[in-house]
């Protein structure tokens, strides 16, 4: 059995984890347009990596779409990226109450459909 301090640590390392993964991935959507494709794909996959070491199930499925989205973007296939990236973001348990605020505030749905002025100067 764990001791109380064990927990205490896991539970810690996972918050970190979290903050660590909602933080890189929003900011990497938000400034994609401005970062190299094989930045991008690193973070992603990065990302991803922390939200598979979080206990949560939420978290592990929204981290198999992540990884899937940096395979689409590594593979220029953006109009696949921009949907997997909007899935996983919106699977998040902690970053899809943030998106809702944003839209709620900016009066923009935040749907890969909205990008496509962006896309061309992209890849």
């Amino acid at each position: 059995m764990a001791s109380r301090m064990e927990i205490l640590y896991k539970i810690a390392r996972e918050n970190i984890y979290c903050f660590m993964a909602v933080n890189l991935c929003n900011n990497c959507y938000t400034q994609k347009s401005l970062m190299d494709k094989d930045v991008v794909v690193r973070t992603c996959e990065y990302v991803s990596s922390l939200c598979n070491e979080i206990t949560d199930i939420r978290c592990k499925a929204q981290s198999k779409i992540c990884i899937t989205a940096s395979r689409f973007l590594n593979e220029n296939n953006l109009d696949s990226y921009l949907h997997a990236c909007y899935r996983s973001r919106n699977r998040c348990p902690y970053n899809k109450r943030r998106i809702e605020q944003e839209e709620k505030i900016t009066g923009e749905k935040q749907h890969p459909d909205n990008e496509k002025s962006k896309r061309e100067s992209y890849i």
